[in-house]
């Protein structure tokens, strides 16, 4: 009776999905990213922290990929310029387009899994700047201690919400915690 519920099982499976094509980008490396990272420079301080998590979509097409997101709070002495870090916990839906928009603010993939180990690219919502979107190029150290971070504009920066600038540093260095 277990052999033939497994089958029917493996039959149903298998239907489902026929006729579907499913492509991957996995990339398990992305864990070591992950955790608490901290930038300080005078009054300012950066607090971001990643999270490794598998994304699946459905459509048109099974698309299953592995991502950091990411989490940021901003402060300029006790005040707080921005934050979505209060979120860093919250559950993470199996399909990403279920996440809740403003609950995230960073977005990172490794773009070659094993080329380049130590390379990132992905974005940030600028919270305070229309949640405009910036590109990010993120660089782990060799001993994995610091993140060097590079944003920018994307393009077509402000065309359509009137943003005007960056709230972010452009460049700074993040160091684990």
């Amino acid at each position: 009776m277990k052999k033939l519920l497994i089958a029917f099982s493996f039959l149903i499976v298998t239907h489902s999905l026929k006729g579907q094509t499913v492509q991957y980008d996995t990339c398990s490396f992305l864990q070591q990213y992950a955790g608490e990272w901290r930038y300080e420079n005078g009054n300012d301080t950066i607090r971001i922290y990643l999270r490794f998590h598998r994304d699946y979509t459905n459509d048109p097409a099974i698309y299953i990929s592995d991502k950091l997101w990411g989490w940021l709070e901003y402060k300029n002495g006790s005040a707080v310029i921005e934050t979505t870090y209060q979120n860093r916990f919250m559950s993470l839906p199996y399909n990403r387009d279920d996440l809740t928009e403003g609950s995230y603010s960073i977005y990172l993939h490794h773009p070659q899994c094993g080329v380049n180990a130590n390379k990132l690219t992905g974005y940030v919502f600028d919270i305070s700047q229309a949640r405009e979107i910036k590109n990010v190029k993120a660089t782990i150290s060799l001993d994995k201690n610091t993140i060097t971070w590079n944003q920018e504009h994307k393009e077509g920066y402000g065309v359509f919400t009137n943003a005007y600038g960056m709230t972010l540093p452009k460049n700074f260095i993040l160091t684990r915690q």
